[in-house]
């Protein structure tokens, strides 16, 4: 599973869709989760009461580069062909040491953008493919340690 290393913490990440590893992630955000607060009317003591009434996780972002992978391309390919194209896979946090930290599973998720990379010859950058995706269901566990 190939290792990204992005710039807050120290931390490393790696991507499994369907089963296969991203081969050349760049970089990864969003999949974070969101709370909705419920505020009822005050009571006889006059202090409202607050409470969560749902929970959502916002939409990943990742910038993959030319040498995706089989499991990214056929997902981005099915985007195309079919107007919508959706998978599972996993998000791996690693510490600075490698060592799995956790794990965040998502279900479903349905690929709502890609943006190509810029085809231009007298560039010197790497061209990505910038992509979002929303998942209909996420799992978080604690990561097992290992490498």
């Amino acid at each position: 599973m190939p290792i990204v290393q992005n710039s807050h913490a120290g931390a490393h990440y790696a991507l499994d869709i369907d089963g296969l590893p991203v081969e050349s992630l760049k970089t990864i955000s969003g999949l974070d989760v969101q709370a909705d607060i419920a505020t009822e009317p005050p009571g006889p003591d006059l202090a409202p009461r607050k409470h969560v009434a749902g929970i959502s996780w916002s939409p990943g972002r990742a910038s993959i580069g030319m040498g995706m992978g089989r499991s990214m391309y056929a997902w981005m390919k099915g985007a195309f062909a079919q107007g919508a194209s959706r998978a599972s896979g996993t998000l791996a946090t690693a510490d600075v040491n490698f060592r799995q930290r956790s794990l965040l599973a998502f279900e479903e998720a349905l690929l709502t953008a890609v943006t190509l990379p810029r085809l231009d010859a007298a560039s010197k950058e790497s061209g990505a493919f910038d992509i979002e995706f929303e998942p209909m269901r996420v799992r978080l566990a604690k990561g097992d340690g290992s490498d």
